[in-house]
């Protein structure tokens, strides 16, 4: 079973420190409302702005979205059941539809929420949540969820997840770079 209480990273009193690593690994500016960041995600480079309550927000949030996969786990949901429901509708490739199939399989209505509180602090909604944003989140669940799947006693996955699942927060409202702008990660 996973210990929330093991893991330093997911305690709330760690919020600004996460802000600030983002800060020192993404901030390109300050402006006069927040911040401005040009990120990196895989091999993706965005830009994005946020005020630091947005940005402790968006940690806080993220913090919580890992908890609730850890709640899912702690219940008792396997690699196998994610495995049967990733491959239900796409077979053995990776598709939107094996997304959606594993994350209808797993998802709680807390899950649900969480990902409808993000949309307030990456201030998106209407049919640019519905139809750009939300399905942006829900893959970033999808692949945190699967690598917490396959490693959970990993202190060193912890990290990466949730640094994972900040900058998929941030992809939000976002813009892409300009292929020029793009760097590998």
């Amino acid at each position: 079973m996973l210990k929330i209480a093991d893991y330093e990273l997911l305690k709330y009193e760690h919020i600004d420190d996460w802000v600030k690593t983002i800060k020192e690994d993404y901030l390109k500016e300050d402006i006069d409302w927040g911040s401005y960041y040009e990120v990196n995600l895989q091999n993706l480079r965005f830009k994005c702005a946020y005020s630091d309550r947005e940005m402790r927000g968006i940690v806080r949030t993220s913090i919580d979205i890992i908890r609730e996969l850890i709640d899912i786990i702690d219940n008792g949901y396997t690699r196998e059941r994610f495995d049967a429901a990733d491959k239900k509708y796409s077979g053995d490739e990776y598709t939107i539809a094996s997304v959606y199939s594993a994350f209808i399989d797993f998802k709680t209505d807390r899950l649900i929420q969480l990902i409808e509180t993000m949309s307030d602090y990456t201030r998106v909604g209407g049919a640019y949540f519905m139809i750009l944003s939300a399905p942006y989140m829900i893959n970033t669940i999808y692949c945190v969820f699967e690598r917490m799947l396959e490693d959970s006693d990993d202190e060193g996955m912890w990290f990466a997840e949730v640094y994972f699942m900040i900058r998929g927060a941030m992809k939000m409202h976002s813009e892409e770079l300009p292929a020029e702008e793009q760097v590998e990660a």
